[in-house]
Parts: C-alpha cells; structure tokens; sequence
C-alpha cells in the first residue's frame, strides 16, 4: 500500500498537538522559565530515544539480527539418528 489510511480524527488530534508544542515553544523563545524547562524536558525524551534507537541498531549490527540461542531447539543427543524413519499407519494384510 503506497498511500497510508488516516482517519480525520488522528489527523486532527496531530494538528492539536502540534499547536500546543509550537505554544510552548514560543513562549520559550520569549524567555518564561515554565517554558524553557517543558521544552527542556521534551527535548531529553527525544535524545533519549534517539540513543536507545542507536543502541539498538548497533547491537542489531553487531549480532546480525539472530535470535536468542536459548529459543533454539536443543541438538538430539548422540545415540539417535538425526532424522528418524517415518512411521507410517498401513492398514494390516489381506490375508484369504
């Protein structure tokens, strides 16, 4: 799909937060200290997720994307065969 679906409802409640941080935002340029801590603030929770993202990616480099080996199916042990025969159900002989 090339084109996302958005409802009007999330597009409006986007438009409405967008205003409000723009809100604060200008009243910290004008110097109020509410202002400056709440941009503060934000800010520290975008550089934090910006680094746990970074973190994440580098650690997905590092072990190139595998899955936990705990999850992994244990390896047969050495007196079984690897790959079983298949039992088959035959129904019995027709003896007459």
């Amino acid at each position: 799909m090339l084109i996302p679906r958005f409802s009007i409802r999330w597009l409006l409640g986007l438009t409405t937060f967008s205003a409000c941080i723009s809100l604060v935002l200008s009243f910290a340029v004008r110097g109020h200290a509410w202002a400056i801590g709440v941009v503060a603030g934000l800010w520290v929770l975008v550089v934090t997720f910006l680094f746990f993202s970074l973190a994440f990616l580098l650690a997905w480099l590092i072990t190139g994307g595998q899955r936990n080996s705990s999850r992994q199916t244990p390896p047969a042990p050495i007196d079984q065969p690897l790959h079983p025969a298949p039992t088959t159900d035959l129904p019995p002989p027709i003896t007459g």
